[in-house]
């Protein structure tokens, strides 16, 4: 069994899955400690939790654990940015080019 080395989803600071602090969401998402993990939103389903446990959209178990981003209350820069240029009508290559020409 091997270590692996992630990049938190918050900060961007490199952790190990062996750390004391690693935490890991269902989603995939990766937080290096508890302040990053809350930051995203992060919650862990236990028998001490008092809420609505969400169900797995594509398969239909119950989830261990959540974050904001796979309950759809934040997103990522590049997603909000595509969106962003949708609204403008613009893509990439035309904003680098304004923002060249500002």
């Amino acid at each position: 069994m091997g270590q692996d080395w992630y990049s938190c989803d918050v900060c961007g600071e490199a952790v190990s899955d062996y750390h004391p602090e690693y935490t890991s969401c269902e989603c995939g998402k990766v937080f290096c400690d508890e302040e990053c993990a809350y930051n995203a939103g992060f919650i862990r389903y236990d028998e001490d939790y008092e809420g609505v446990i969400p169900v797995h959209p594509e398969h239909g178990w119950e989830l261990e654990s959540s974050c904001a981003y796979c309950r759809g209350e934040m997103f990522e820069d590049e997603d909000l940015l595509e969106f962003a240029l949708g609204l403008l009508g613009i893509n990439r290559e035309e904003l680098v080019e304004k923002y060249k020409n500002k």
